[in-house]
């Protein structure tokens, strides 16, 4: 089964990761519905169960340099329901807050140009009227 590693969970991923850390332990059965027009949301809970650790190589060698979890796992004495892992919430959360940090310079970034024009307007309206002002005495 292929690995996902955090930073490329994709948005369906955290569709999926949402929806079963709101209402768990959800069964297989609800996610599927829940994702319906999605084609490949059997495989994509699968990947989210998989096992991860991650590894680092050095010259001939791969070491497990951290070990890790399965975001989503099935929850004990069921075969169709699951629940968030711990790793699967930290995750959840962290992809979250960076999304939101985001959106937050984003909003920055847009609202500096206006706010920038606004004080340069501002500042060349008052030197005319001031010239003019003077202008005219």
């Amino acid at each position: 089964m292929n690995e996902l590693k955090p930073d490329k969970l994709n948005p369906i991923d955290i569709e999926i990761l949402k929806y079963i850390s709101q209402f768990e332990p959800v069964s297989e059965t609800k996610i599927m519905e829940k994702f319906r027009k999605y084609d490949n949301v059997e495989y994509l809970i699968g990947v989210l169960a998989s096992y991860k650790q991650k590894t680092t190589s050095a010259g001939n060698h791969t070491y497990i340099t951290q070990r890790g979890s399965s975001y989503i796992i099935k929850v004990e004495d069921s075969t169709d329901d699951y629940r968030t892992t711990e790793f699967g919430k930290r995750e959840l959360q962290n992809y979250l807050y960076k999304e939101k940090q985001e959106k937050k310079l984003l909003w920055l970034t847009n609202a500096k140009i206006p706010i920038l024009i606004s004080v340069v307007t501002y500042l060349i309206l008052r030197v005319l009227e001031e010239l003019l002002r003077l202008i005219l005495e």
